[in-house]
């Protein structure tokens, strides 16, 4: 998450300042209108897309977890369970806090966003009046510039009698509706609900709101208008169109479309060498985007075990089953990896049973980088609760299988309120060729705990709170 609102927030400001460098004061209105939409859409899409450009590089050489944390021997313990840490989430879980705020934003835009079109509509039906050529005239209440939205031309009944002043209006709206400006405002705006946190967004949106009026005003020099006759016009209107989603006869600022009117166009070989050199370095600030880095890496391998199965139900409590608990999360870790980052293989994809042999064979064939087995957990003080981490201090992988434990309670804390990393000698974990972990997600005897593992959503935010966790695991033995 964090490398894509770097690469698009960063890649959007870089495609801006180009934009402003080569093209704004260039009388390349139409190709402008492209490369603004184009590369505000590319620049969104590039950090998600990670294309192999084909350049093989060598997989960073992994280093053993165990060979950069501290070598103290992990003494053996008794086979029951000794708590090692407990890890309490904070008070503020601050990513909660920020998903919470982004999401609470972006429904404020979006209400906004469809309360104006509803404005909009109602405003339409109510004052609908005729016809203009292909535009249908809404009429205003208030005086004030004419405006438009597609087809429909917002404009006060004083204005339709001044034939001078309509003229001009109308080639200028017609230019709006006829290329579809309207439907640029509308993209721009549903964009800004979900990145309004990107500051280059609304430089983009002002800067082709700006390019739209261009080529409206391009057009009416067009249509055979006198270009000091429109000029002293723009002047005399002056002022802003305020409303959203809408084309505005005086949108921008007077002095910008002046100054543009009058610029002369430059010469076909200056205009090619800025365009090309806009495009060259738009299309490397592309390829860094979207760009892998790596290669193909292979991904981290994670054998995942969903406790018990068939005849062995586990902590048969109440209601629900502890095996059917433990293979919903697991089948849900199955669908949040990928080939990329991280491969989970299931132990168990459906209700069978399986021995603890059985399992142990099954991890050691697959040349995995690690083995997960799920668990819900069970006590005799019914007020217990929360996860639990457990490795084996007997394994041959007991300090990767202890960092591990660590990484995994830590991203636990996204979803749990208490995390605590134990030692035991289960067999499973003791006899696993590589780093083995074993996650308790919660007591089946305690009554919160309980409803929580049994709805679904939970399974949900269990499952990519342990992916995080494996995410992170990753990362850190690839540094």
């Amino acid at each position: 998450m964090a490398d894509y609102l770097f690469y698009s927030v960063i890649g959007l400001g870089i495609s801006i300042i180009l934009y402003r460098s080569f093209l704004k004061k260039e009388k390349l209105f139409v190709f402008n209108r492209f490369f603004l939409l184009s590369s505000l859409c590319l620049c969104l899409l590039a950090p998600v897309l990670q294309i192999d450009y084909g350049f093989n590089f060598e997989p960073v050489k992994k280093i053993k977890v165990g060979e950069i944390i501290s070598s103290e021997e992990i003494v053996a313990e008794d086979p029951e369970k000794s708590s090692v840490e407990t890890i309490s989430a904070p008070m503020v879980n601050y990513r909660n806090f920020i998903n919470y705020i982004y999401w609470i934003v972006t429904a404020v835009f979006l209400v906004r966003f469809a309360k104006n079109i509803l404005l909009l509509l109602f405003l339409i039906k109510r004052e609908r009046s005729g016809r203009i050529g292909k535009l249908t005239t809404v009429l205003l209440k208030e005086r004030g510039n004419p405006y438009s939205f597609f087809n429909y031309l917002f404009i006060h009944p004083q204005d339709l009698k001044e034939d001078k002043y309509l003229d001009l209006v109308l080639i200028h709206e017609k230019a709006h509706s006829r290329q579809l400006h309207s439907a640029d405002i509308l993209f721009l705006e549903f964009l800004g609900c979900f990145f309004w946190y990107n500051p280059f967004l609304w430089l983009y949106k002002k800067e082709i709101l700006e390019n739209h009026e261009y080529l409206a005003d391009e057009a009416v020099i067009k249509a055979g208008g006198n270009r000091e006759v429109y000029a002293s016009q723009l002047v005399k209107s002056g002022g802003k169109v305020l409303q959203p989603l809408l084309s505005g006869f005086s949108f921008i600022q007077t002095k910008n479309r002046l100054n543009m009117l009058h610029i002369k166009r430059s010469s076909r070989s200056r205009i090619a060498l800025k365009a090309g050199i806009t495009l060259f370095l738009f299309a490397a600030v592309f390829a860094v985007s979207s760009f892998n880095t790596i290669g193909n890496p292979a991904p981290f391998v994670v054998v995942v075990d969903a406790g018990h199965g068939g005849k062995d139900s586990g902590n048969n409590e109440v209601e629900s089953l502890e095996k059917e608990i433990n293979l919903a999360v697991a089948i849900k870790l199955l669908a949040l990896g990928n080939e990329k980052e991280v491969r989970v293989i299931l132990l168990r994809e459906r209700d069978e049973f399986l021995s603890l042999e059985e399992r142990v064979n099954f991890v050691n064939a697959q040349g995995a980088d690690m083995f997960l087995s799920l668990h819900c957990n069970a006590s005799g003080d019914n007020q217990k609760s929360g996860a639990e981490v457990i490795f084996s201090p007997q394994s041959n992988s007991a300090s990767q299988s202890a960092k591990y434990s660590r990484l995994l309670a830590n991203h636990l804390l996204q979803t749990v309120e208490t995390a605590e990393i134990k030692k035991s000698n289960f067999f499973v974990l003791k006899n696993s060729d590589i780093p083995a972990v074993m996650i308790e997600m919660g007591f089946m005897t305690n009554t919160r705990d309980f409803a929580l593992l049994r709805d679904n959503r939970y399974h949900q935010e269990l499952a990519e709170g342990i992916y995080n966790g494996l995410l992170s695991i990753k990362n850190e033995i690839n540094e």
